[in-house]
């Protein structure tokens, strides 16, 4: 996840030795052993290498509409990881500075592992690129209008590569300063995410998708989400080559 400190953008780029990407890997194989995660103190519940995090008396929300995964990659001179989710048959949505450059990037759904082909980033400039995989047919998740401040929104991602985490918090409003920084329609989520959860989906109260974690302010622990106006056919969005935005 790309962080703010201070109004100067942090680097994009989380950088970690997760997996070697294999170019003429096509199909899905069991992973033979899942990544620790180095998850944050205030996690309260860890059962079968799912955490959930909550800001408050919150719950989070139903997440079995939306199919979440990890993405690791090389890109842009270093190692990334971050997090995605399946948005139509074969099509993975993430955020467009976790794939940088790359082509080719590791997808990893449950306990199966495959290679997804880059096909580009949203041409509108947004953080947004869409990977195409190799998965049987998938229902897209059923798409939301934004809650309202003060309702509970679920993000989940894969934080320092490791174990699925859920995170829940209230809407917050941002200040414009910061989101005037990230070009899309933000929202603001009162509830910490660590570096990997870029790219992971955001969800209203009833369970279903209105948007994707870009990004964080360390010092108030908010996340920050593009919402989407209607996911739409994802297939038809005009799609540019990734590239490896400057840091600092």
């Amino acid at each position: 996840m790309c962080r703010m400190r201070s109004s100067r953008w942090a680097v994009g780029l989380l950088v970690v030795l997760l997996a070697t990407l294999v170019g003429s890997t096509t199909a899905w194989s069991v992973n033979a052993s899942e990544p620790s995660a180095n998850l944050n103190p205030d996690i309260a519940t860890q059962v079968a290498g799912e955490a959930i995090q909550r800001t408050g008396d919150l719950n989070p929300a139903p997440t079995s509409n939306v199919s979440v995964v990890r993405v690791s990659a090389t890109a842009c001179g270093a190692r990334s990881t971050g997090s995605g989710f399946v948005v139509a048959d074969g099509l993975v949505m993430t955020a467009a500075h976790v794939v940088g450059d790359a082509k080719l990037v590791r997808v990893d759904m449950g306990s199966t592992t495959g290679t997804g082909e880059v096909l580009g980033r949203f041409a509108d400039d947004r953080d947004i690129a869409i990977i195409a995989i190799p998965t049987p047919s998938t229902s897209a998740p059923r798409a939301s209008t934004l809650p309202d401040v003060g309702d509970p929104v679920t993000i989940v991602g894969y934080p320092g590569g490791g174990v699925r985490v859920i995170g829940v918090g209230a809407r917050v409003d941002l200040a414009p300063q910061v989101a005037g920084r990230v070009i899309g329609n933000t929202i603001g989520v009162a509830s910490r995410s660590g570096l990997g959860f870029s790219g992971g989906p955001a969800i209203d109260g009833d369970g279903n998708l209105f948007g994707m974690v870009v990004a964080a302010e360390i010092e108030t622990d908010t996340t920050i989400v593009v919402a989407f106006d209607r996911l739409g056919d994802v297939s038809a969005v005009p799609l540019a080559e990734g590239s490896c935005a400057p840091v600092g």
